[in-house]
């Protein structure tokens, strides 16, 4: 699999999988979050990292009541998608 770094502004770093833009369940997953169907934006990162990834992002992400916040989780993965020239690219190129 071809990964690529991303380092997250508190320095956190993961590592995408550039399979997923040639995939097309992900990108159907992306077309109907884009056309309102934004309960489906609970898959993306689990896609985009792979399960053991997602796991660790987050717990890495959840507060000291254990609760992990919606608000960001959704900054986390803008913060993935344009810290990814790969996905940067793909999402500029499909609009």
């Amino acid at each position: 699999m071809d990964k690529e770094k991303v380092v997250l502004s508190d320095g956190y770093e993961v590592e995408v999988d550039k399979e997923y833009l040639d995939d097309w369940d992900f990108l159907e997953t992306l077309t109907r979050i884009d056309k309102g169907e934004s309960g489906l934006i609970v898959d993306v990162l689990p896609l985009m990292l792979g399960a053991k990834q997602f796991e660790a992002l987050k717990k890495h992400y959840r507060d000291k009541n254990g609760k992990l916040k919606a608000t960001k989780m959704i900054e986390v993965m803008g913060e993935i998608i344009e810290g990814s020239k790969s996905l940067k690219n793909f999402s500029t190129s499909s609009e």
